[in-house]
């Protein structure tokens, strides 16, 4: 044994604190700052949009257009100030499930919108480019569209729209690596 150390002792117990101590900091602090969960006050707003925006396209009442662009610019900017830079993880069942379904909601009424030539500020395509948690859900997101009991894929939602996806794809290289190459393999540019 080295001169001074002996398994007994202060030294002895003040080394293993240090070394639980370091552990602590080391493996616990990082991960437990790093993920955001989504505001529940900005998941209502949306779904007040949506429902909204949906009565508006079936023609019955709802808010004028001008005024419908005013609550989506609002939403894409607290979403921008909450999110931008920050890991978002939403699970996929439970409250994290209805989240998700919410936000692909917002994002299909977004492209629909626009292709309804709406005046959307920033334009959906530039909102999801700046989102890794956006861009799964064009991914993989799926919906329930005008109260039908079914829900949508995004991937279908979207086929249909092919100028927002021509749009998004001018967006590509601002993407996380991983929603690119499954954007890429969701959407090949041969179907479009």
């Amino acid at each position: 044994m080295p001169a001074g150390f002996r398994l007994y002792g202060k030294s002895f117990i003040l080394y293993g604190f240090l070394i639980v101590f370091i552990g602590i900091l080391y493996a616990g602090a990082p991960a437990e700052a790093a993920v955001k969960r989504f505001d529940k006050d900005l998941l209502k707003l949306i779904s007040e949009f949506i429902k909204d925006r949906e009565a508006a396209f079936r023609g019955a009442e709802a808010k004028p257009r001008a005024e419908a662009e005013k609550d989506y610019t609002a939403i894409a900017s607290e979403i921008d100030t909450l999110y931008l830079g920050e890991v978002v993880k939403i699970s996929t069942f439970g409250t994290g499930a209805k989240a998700r379904n919410v936000l692909t909601h917002f994002l299909y009424l977004a492209f629909e919108a626009q292709r309804r030539k709406h005046e959307l500020i920033p334009v959906p395509e530039k909102l999801v480019a700046g989102q890794p948690f956006l861009q799964e859900l064009i991914v993989k997101g799926i919906c329930y569209t005008r109260g039908e009991t079914y829900p949508k894929k995004m991937k279908d939602l979207l086929a249909v729209n092919l100028g927002g996806l021509a749009l998004m794809r001018l967006h590509l290289d601002s993407w996380d690596e991983k929603h690119r190459k499954s954007f890429d393999s969701t959407y090949p540019l041969d179907s479009q």
